[in-house]
């Protein structure tokens, strides 16, 4: 009777759990099915000018608030994020989701409006967003004003629409990019590259701005980096590539001690490149930097030797944390770069990595004089691109520090002399292109070097494609180059004396030959074992 009694208990105790459950459940449906009409009604209609994508939960005798890509806030189940990328929506965008007044982020990206205008009027009335993205979408037309003048928009993305094209929105007659834009003092990430932007970058940044990243790449913007640009303390990457700035290097960013990425190639740089200036401490410019582009410029010159010793960030091996490589706000990480540099001659996009990734390229430029052996204390660089300029002097055995070195292009150059064995240590190197040059000697013999084929080497003349170890098979390979050349001496007589016997049995005639052509044979091989000692 007793554990009836227990089993009782037991079973209501069950039942209240169970009900106390289903109430708070009812409960938080309900707050949650408190969907405002005039929100619904939005969506829907927005639903309704497109033309393709998947939105069929989208019902309008449903909560709003769990509908797919729909985020609510939870207290007061007003509509604050909308997510509708990557999901091959085409059609028309329908204003009416400018009634969303609450809402903080909203994603357009990655979808097929192509050839539709981004709509003109009513950004005023998201006075709360701080996130939006309308990258790669096939959006047309021009970019509206009011989108500038969001006054909490930290993120904003409209890279990759090709078909924008014309200039964004003019506050003045002379500029393509809205002053107002740069006066805000809350966008943190601006990326509007591979568009159709032209004039020039309006020097009107805020003192107190907040960018931590600028990607203004593949556009047509032209004239002068402005100065102002400076006052961005917190900047991380600034990515330029691709335009027709022309302007001299801009050493005066060397006081930003966040700066990680600099990319200037593919514009109209001229001029030398450091020693560093500026008010700032000479030893802590550039510091941070990680990634150095300024290929395919007009610069020209020595290269700067003492520059690289305030590379402190390249001499280190460092890895960061998920927050030092992304923006965060709203709950989510986003990557703040996309970045394409030339890696083992292709182009490589690299998103997220950059902030352990470590390169420089120089190549395509005009400059001149030796490679200043400054550049062996970089020893967690990856990637070095020298080529295409007229650098001259020998290679540095320095090179041979550079202990994560992954690519290194030294063609196109007039570097003389040998290749120095300390390239052989380099055990992550897997392109190497030396072609092209003045090289002299033999090709050092171990590592990775003995991986790569004659196309890394070729149009050296005085160089030896051939290691020597690959023409006696069986010789020991602490043999030198001299011990082999006079192994093959001996063999070379030996055959003049076969020569003169067989010709004592065929003819003179035929002995004459052999012993003319063994000669030949012998002089060259005479000049080949000399090469390297005397070279």
């Amino acid at each position: 009777m007793e554990s009836f009694h227990m089993s009782s208990l037991a079973f209501l105790l069950l039942l209240l759990s169970l009900f106390l459950f289903s109430e708070r459940f009812l409960i938080n449906c309900d707050a949650l099915g408190q969907c405002f009409e005039a929100e619904s009604s939005a969506l829907l209609q927005l639903k309704r000018g497109f033309s393709s994508g998947d939105l069929d939960a989208w019902q309008s005798s449903t909560n709003c608030c769990i509908w797919k890509d729909v985020t609510c806030d939870e207290s007061l189940g007003r509509v604050i994020s909308l997510d509708l990328s990557n999901q091959f929506i085409g059609g028309m965008i329908d204003p009416s989701f400018f009634n969303l007044t609450s809402l903080r982020a909203l994603n357009f990206a990655k979808n097929i409006f192509f050839g539709i205008s981004i709509p003109n009027y009513g950004w005023d009335r998201l006075v709360n967003l701080s996130s939006l993205d309308l990258s790669n979408a096939g959006f047309a037309g021009k970019i509206p004003v009011a989108i500038f003048l969001l006054k909490k928009l930290q993120y904003l993305d409209i890279s990759g629409n090709l078909m924008l094209s014309g200039s964004l929105p003019k506050f003045s007659e002379d500029s393509s990019i809205p002053s107002c834009l740069l006066k805000g003092v809350s966008l943190q990430v601006l990326k509007i590259r591979g568009n159709q932007l032209h004039g020039a970058i309006p020097d009107e940044i805020s003192p107190k701005c907040e960018l931590q990243i600028i990607d203004l790449r593949d556009n047509q913007l032209d004239e002068l980096i402005p100065r102002s640009l400076s006052n961005c303390h917190s900047l991380q990457i600034l990515d330029l590539g691709n335009n027709n700035l022309k302007d001299t290097f801009p050493y005066w960013l060397g006081n930003m001690s966040s700066l990680r990425v600099l990319v200037l190639r593919s514009n109209k740089f001229y001029g030398k490149v450091g020693p560093f200036e500026g008010n700032h401490e000479r030893n802590y410019a550039f510091s941070m930097l990680h990634v150095l582009d300024i290929s395919f410029n007009n610069f020209s010159g020595k290269l700067c030797a003492e520059c690289f010793n305030n590379f402190k960030s390249m001499m280190i091996d460092k890895t960061e944390t998920v927050e030092d490589l992304t923006f965060h706000f709203q709950g989510q990480y986003y990557y703040l770069g996309l970045l394409t540099i030339m890696n083992k001659a292709q182009p490589m996009t690299i998103q997220k990595l950059w902030a352990v990734f470590k390169s420089i390229d120089f190549s395509n430029n005009y400059f001149e004089g030796e490679i200043p052996i400054t550049i062996g204390q970089l020893t967690s660089l990856q990637v070095l691109n020298m080529s295409h300029n007229y650098l001259t002097g020998k290679i540095i055995p320095q090179f041979g520090n550079l202990s994560q070195l992954e690519s290194l292009d030294l063609s196109m150059n007039s570097l003389s002399g040998k290749i120095p064995q300390e390239l052989a240590s380099l055990n992550f190197l897997e392109y190497l292109d030396l072609s092209y040059n003045k090289l002299v000697g033999n090709i050092p013999v171990g590592g990775q070097l003995s991986t790569f084929s004659k196309t890394s080497f070729q149009g050296n003349n005085g160089l030896c494609l051939l290691p020597c170890n690959k023409s006696v098979p069986r010789v020991n390979n602490t043999t030198t180059s001299l011990e082999l050349g006079n192994r093959a001496l001996k063999n070379r007589n030996y055959m003049i004396i076969l020569g003169i016997l067989f010709g004592v049995g065929f003819g003179s005639s035929m002995a004459i030959v052999v012993v003319l052509d063994v000669m030949c044979c012998d002089r060259c091989r005479r000049r080949r074992s000399r090469r390297p000692i005397d070279g």
